[in-house]
C-alpha cells in the first residue's frame, strides 16, 4: 500500500463509498456499520480509531474550553466508536494507532494503548498497530520504521516491565532513541555517538509478533546495523555500550493520527484566535513531550 488517501470522521454511507473508491485510510471511523467493515476487511482498508481521547474530553473538556454541543455529541459518538472498534478488530480490518492528540495533552498518546486492549485487541495487536501496521500502512515512507532489524532506522525505545503482561507499562516509556540519538535515559543528556550496543533483558520483536530475551544490537549512524542476543553478538570497540537492564525494548512508537500545533486548552472557537507563530512555537514544544512518550514517527493530519 503507498501512504495515500484518508478520509476524515465520515459518516456510516460516507465511510463505505470512501471504501469503495479505494481510500486508504478511514480516520476515526466511529459510525461504520456492518457493511463498512466488511468492506474495509476485504479492500484492506485501514481503521484509525482515536479511542482514547473520549475520557479526557468527558472529563476534562468542559474546563478547557470544549463547546458545549462537542460535549454533547462526544457523549452520543464515544461509546459507538469503541463498539465500533471491537467489531472491527473482531472482523479482521487491518487497525493503526491513530490518537488525536492535540485534542488531550501531548505526550499522553500511550494512554490509548490500554483502551485498544480493553475494546478488543490483544497487547501485542496494539503494539503492532503501533508499529509494524503502521509503518507499512505508511508505504514507502514506513520501509525504514516499526521493526527492530537490521537496516532500519534506530528508532526504539524501552520499558520497565512486560508491556506483553501489562499494557499500561507503554505510558511509561524509559528510553527514547531516535535515529541513533539517545533522547532520553534517565538524567543523561541526549547522546549522538556513532556507535552502541544495546543491550536489555527483552525484545519486542513485532514483525514475529513474540519476545527475545536477552537481545543485544549494534546501531552505528542512526541505523540498526545487526541484531543477536547478547551471547552471539559482541561489542564493537568504538561503541559505546548501553546495557538498559530488566527493561523490554521495542521499536520507536508510531502515532498515525496528531494535531502537532493544536493545544487542548485553546479548544472551539478559541482556537481562532492562536496565530501561526504560535502554533509553530507549540508544536516544537508538543513534538519535544510527544518524543519523550516514546513515539518516534507522528503522521500530521
Amino acid at each position: 500500500m503507498m501512504a495515500g488517501a484518508l478520509v476524515l470522521q465520515p459518516g456510516t454511507s460516507g465511510i463505505t463509498d470512501a471504501i469503495k473508491a479505494g481510500i486508504d485510510t478511514i480516520e476515526h471511523a466511529s459510525l461504520a456499520d456492518a457493511e463498512g467493515i466488511a468492506l474495509a476487511k476485504t479492500k484492506g482498508t485501514v481503521f484509525d480509531m482515536d479511542i482514547y481521547n473520549d475520557d479526557f474530553i468527558l472529563g476534562q473538556g468542559e474546563k478547557m474550553g470544549i463547546l458545549p454541543e462537542s460535549l454533547a455529541k462526544e457523549r452520543m459518538i464515544g461509546k459507538t466508536q469503541r463498539e465500533t472498534f471491537r467489531k472491527a478488530v473482531q472482523a479482521g480490518v487491518t487497525m493503526t494507532f491513530g490518537t488525536d492528540a492535540g485534542v488531550y495533552p501531548h505526550g499522553d498518546n500511550g494512554k490509548q494503548f490500554a483502551k485498544m486492549v480493553e475494546w478488543g485487541m490483544t497487547p501485542i495487536q496494539a503494539i503492532q498497530s503501533a508499529t509494524t501496521t503502521a509503518a507499512k500502512t505508511l508505504g514507502h515512507l514506513g520501509d525504514d520504521l516499526g521493526a527492530i532489524q537490521p537496516g532500519k532506522y534506530a528508532d526504539i525505545v524501552a520499558v520497565d516491565g512486560d508491556p506483553i503482561a501489562n499494557i499500561a507499562e507503554l505510558e511509561h516509556v524509559k528510553f527514547v532513541m531516535k535515529s541513533g540519538v539517545v533522547y532520553r535515559q534517565g538524567d543523561v543528556a541526549v547522546d549522538r555517538t556513532p556507535t552502541i550496543y544495546l543491550t536489555a533483558a527483552h525484545m519486542i520483536d513485532t514483525a514475529g509478533g513474540k519476545v527475545v530475551d536477552k537481545p543485544a544490537l549494534i546501531v552505528k549512524d542512526g541505523r540498526i546495523v545487526s541484531v543477536g542476543t547478547a551471547a552471539s553478538l559482541a561489542a564493537p570497540a568504538e561503541a559505546r555500550k548501553i546495557d538498559l537492564g530488566a527493561a523490554t525494548i521495542l521499536p520507536g512508537l508510531i502515532d498515525m493520527h496528531t494535531h502537532i500545533t493544536s493545544r487542548p486548552d485553546k479548544a472551539g472557537y478559541e482556537s481562532l484566535g492562536v496565530s501561526i507563530p504560535s502554533q509553530a512555537v507549540s508544536g516544537v514544544a508538543n513534538a519535544g513531550k510527544t518524543l519523550q512518550a516514546g513515539f518516534t514517527t507522528l503522521r500530521n493530519v
